[in-house]
């Protein structure tokens, strides 16, 4: 899993590089794995005033990460957009690709 493509400009992104450099690759199909390596980012950005939230998108089962300003609870990044989530899931549904309710 990647924590997506971030520019080198600002120092948050320098920050993002450096957590994505010591926390490795994420096995997204072993929750367990999932969680250590948010509490390690998260320890990580305990020293920046900021924490990691991790969700399951409802329809996709995308797993998304926000990074937040914990004085304020404001979003600083959404990885990947959680808009971008749920186009992709509204294209799915209008495709057919998900599995109706059963009646």
């Amino acid at each position: 899993m990647e924590l997506g493509q971030v520019s080198k400009s600002s120092s948050f992104d320098q920050r993002l590089i450096k957590i994505k450099e010591e926390i490795g690759e994420v096995d997204t199909n072993d929750r367990k794995n999932i969680e250590e390596k948010v509490s390690k980012a998260n320890k990580i950005l305990s020293q920046e005033s900021t924490y990691l939230k991790f969700e399951i998108h409802g329809k996709t089962n995308e797993i998304m990460i926000k990074i937040i300003q914990s004085e304020t609870g404001e979003v600083i990044k959404e990885l990947p957009p959680e808009k971008l989530v749920d186009m992709i899931a509204e294209i799915c549904e209008m495709a057919g690709l998900f599995i109706d309710k059963k009646i």
